[in-house]
């Protein structure tokens, strides 16, 4: 099979590391995987930048990785959708011919579709009338049409409701890979090697940078931990983001906020399982732009889940129907903000023994959250009965 995207490899966004995850699960359930993609002078610097491309995404190397270049100005100008970028993958996957292709992307998808290849869809996208929809209706009924992918059932009525077949579409979660977590973590030995201190209590935000992700919400709460030994530790965001959060930090007055920076993938569970509690606020105030609160799925609380560490989030749809109120997360009432997640922190933090029952409720829970079950399900319900 060959698994495609319509976007950059290397890239810092959440829907590459999805199409890396799921290449990964392919491989694991048992396929012959290639994953097909643009090669960008952008790209090119982010791989230099990041070393190697497996350790970036924390993908094993049993499956092949493809980037085609294309070989005019846009090369350097357009990390996705360069001129002759879509004609050239098109060719190149029905010269290769795979049974079947899975794609994060409508452009390839159509045409591999148009090429008599059976092909699946996956999108997460809630702007409806975008013109790549068109490209979808115009396939929805074709004999090569295989099925489409999604995370949400909104996101599922939207698109049947555009004709669709409601039995060519899959919800599914998004998922993880609970094999980068270790078993027994032996916490100041991670602690050691990550340069964080053994005698503080961190609580960990892990992610994008982004407003959107309550950032703000941490640094005022970390505002109201001034005089205790409570060490804020936030891991991910690029060099301006980080800058700009400190100097807010700054002018909260935080002296207990760590920032770590950009991780490579398969470092990030370390991370996670060196705190004593993860965070994940949502702030409802704010009109989110990099994600739809109301249909995501919760790729981050998933990876929180496999670390076996107690987990502090807002209480929010997509949340508590993956897990409840303390049994297997701490969720906090949207409209307590910062002094509800305060509460939380103090909580887990005097009471560790309701901590670790929830962290460990939690590990078992997501077990059926892995990329592995993800693409078997995939494979069971879409491919199988294609070709019965």
């Amino acid at each position: 099979m060959i698994i495609t995207i319509d976007g950059n490899i290397p890239s810092y966004y959440a829907h590459s590391f999805n199409v890396m995850k799921m290449a990964q699960g392919f491989r694991d359930s048992g396929q012959e995987v290639e994953l097909v993609s643009q090669l960008s002078w952008q790209g090119i610097k982010i791989r230099r930048k990041v070393g190697n491309l497996r350790d970036f995404y924390g993908v094993s190397d049993d499956f092949k990785i493809t980037l085609l270049p294309v070989y005019n100005r846009q090369f350097f100008t357009h990390p996705i959708r360069a001129r002759g970028y879509f004609e050239k993958a098109s060719d190149y996957i029905k010269k290769k011919n795979p049974e079947f292709v899975f794609s994060r992307g409508f452009i390839t998808f159509y045409n591999c579709v148009k090429n008599q290849i059976p092909s699946i869809v996956e999108t997460h996208r809630t702007d409806y009338d975008h013109p790549f929809m068109k490209m979808l209706i115009e396939v929805k009924d074709h004999p090569y049409f295989a099925g489409l992918v999604t995370i949400h059932e909104n996101i599922k009525k939207e698109y049947v409701k555009r004709g669709i077949p409601e039995d060519k579409i899959l919800v599914l979660e998004d998922g993880v890979d609970t094999s980068l977590y270790q078993e027994n973590p032996d916490k100041r030995a991670l602690r050691e090697e990550l340069g964080l201190p053994q005698e503080k209590t961190i609580a960990l935000y892990s992610g994008g940078l982004y407003k959107e992700k309550g950032i703000e919400l941490i640094i005022k709460t970390a505002a109201l931990f001034a005089n205790d030994d409570l060490l804020f530790v936030l891991v991910g965001g690029n060099e301006d983001q980080v800058q700009h959060w400190k100097k807010i930090g700054d002018e909260y007055g935080c002296k207990n906020i760590r920032f770590m920076g950009f991780q490579a993938n398969k470092n990030v569970p370390r991370f996670l399982q060196a705190a004593d509690i993860l965070l994940m606020p949502y702030d409802l105030e704010m009109n989110y732009k990099v994600m739809d609160i109301n249909s995501t799925s919760p790729l981050k609380l998933f990876e929180y889940m496999s670390s076996g560490t107690p987990i502090i989030s807002t209480d929010i749809q997509v949340i508590n129907k993956i897990v409840r109120h303390k049994q297997q997360a701490w969720l906090v009432n949207p409209d307590d903000r910062e002094m509800g997640i305060k509460a939380a922190i103090i909580e887990l933090k005097d009471h560790k023994t309701v901590g670790h029952t929830m962290a460990q409720s939690a590990l078992k829970e997501v077990q059926q959250y892995t990329w592995k079950h993800r693409c078997e399900t995939i494979i069971n319900e879409l491919v199988q009965p294609y070709y019965q």
